[in-house]
């Protein structure tokens, strides 16, 4: 009887650490679900005190509030199963650009060689996540510094990104919220929002735009706001280590969606578009201190 009474508390510590470790993974996060795409806009924030939302389809806005993300998906009439991780579009070469030594933190490049799956996990296939992320830590530190193997496997595994390089973008501000005790905001690309996202930024928010099309998926950390050779208002973007401009909106706020790497000649020619206008799916999101969401 003893015997088994140890085997039981044994059988329970295990568990529980195996629950502990899965939740230190990220893994236990409540990612968007899939049917949230029929939605023409899904907004929501993520603090201390739960999370609270708005989502809008066929013109009629639904509003409500939980004590975690993944019951406010169920207020909003979400119910579908989760969104795949993200893919990442690679590069068709490595831009040949190095870090200098003061570099602003967020302007980060690749590491030689590159990808390198046994020291980087996930490069292979993808790991655009994984390369956000650490540009996002040192945004929020405040800190430039270089992508090295430790770094690169601690934000691989902290925000559960696959091993074939693919991630979520809730998993990946869930990782950054922790880390800094803040809070996180999340909204489809729309006219208007890449003044608040400037807006955060300057309230030391790090900021990140995820990108689906039709057939690939990508995101990356958001280094600015610019204006392009059209005049026109654009977020700035670290391209895995290559500076870029994403101008536009989501495919539900017009379809002037554009990246300007996603074209013959640029970092993503092969098979360019990938994020074509009026078939992308364009959300950005921001990790704040706390208190900080809202702009």
């Amino acid at each position: 009887m003893q015997n088994l009474k140890t085997a039981k508390n044994l059988a329970l510590t295990l568990t529980i650490s195996i629950i502990a470790a899965a939740c230190r993974l990220g893994s236990g996060i409540a990612v968007i679900p899939k049917d949230a795409d029929r939605l023409q806009d899904l907004a929501y924030v993520v603090d201390a005190q739960g999370a609270r939302g708005t989502a809008v389809e066929s013109g009629q806005k639904r509003e409500a509030s939980a004590g975690s993300l993944g019951d406010l998906w169920g207020k909003l009439g979400l119910t579908g199963p989760s969104s795949p991780p993200l893919p990442c579009v690679l590069p068709d070469s490595i831009p040949d650009v190095r870090a200098p030594l003061e570099t602003p933190p967020g302007k980060g490049t690749l590491p030689r060689p590159w990808p390198d799956d046994r020291n980087y996990p996930g490069s292979a296939g993808g790991g655009c996540g994984t390369f956000a992320a650490l540009m996002c830590s040192d945004i929020l530190d405040g800190q430039s510094r270089p992508v090295t193997p430790e770094r690169w496997r601690r934000a691989h595994e902290g925000i559960g990104e696959s091993p074939q390089g693919g991630s979520n973008q809730e998993k990946a501000d869930e990782y950054h919220r922790k880390q800094i005790d803040g809070c996180s905001r999340s909204e489809r690309l729309k006219p208007g929002d890449i003044d608040v996202i400037n807006r955060l930024k300057a309230r030391h928010c790090d900021c990140k735009i995820a990108m689906i099309g039709p057939n690939s998926g990508h995101i990356e950390v958001i280094t600015g706001v610019t204006t392009n050779a059209a005049g026109q208002k654009c977020l700035e973007t670290n391209s895995w280590g290559k500076t870029a401009l994403v101008c536009g909106n989501d495919q539900a706020n017009g379809d002037q969606f554009s990246h300007s790497e996603d074209k013959p000649g640029g970092n993503f020619g092969t098979n360019s578009p990938h994020w074509p206008a009026g078939q992308t799916r364009a959300r950005w999101s921001c990790v704040c201190p706390r208190g900080n969401c809202t702009p």
